[in-house]
């Protein structure tokens, strides 16, 4: 996969990324070996809090759309860190 940022350095820094990714699925259903394009692309924001110099906490929403062959999956992603 690639991902792709721009985050701003300041006490409260938004940041967004940009992924996408491709792959193999090898995979055995009914006693058949299949293999399939798997592949994806998604976004995702969120704000870098720094409460104190030490302490950061980052709410962040997300998504992504997955396929393969004709297949697709949409997914939302809300997080919450706390880094130290």
């Amino acid at each position: 996969s690639v991902s792709f940022g721009l985050q701003l350095p300041w006490r409260f820094s938004p940041y967004i990324v940009a992924r996408g990714g491709i792959g193999a699925l090898a995979t055995n259903r009914f006693g058949e070996d299949l293999a399939y394009l798997a592949r994806s692309l998604g976004a995702e924001a969120g704000l870098d809090c720094r409460v104190t110099r030490w302490f950061v906490v980052t709410p962040a929403l997300g998504y992504a759309a997955l396929a393969i062959d004709d297949a697709y999956w949409h997914t939302f992603t809300a997080r919450l860190s706390v880094g130290f």
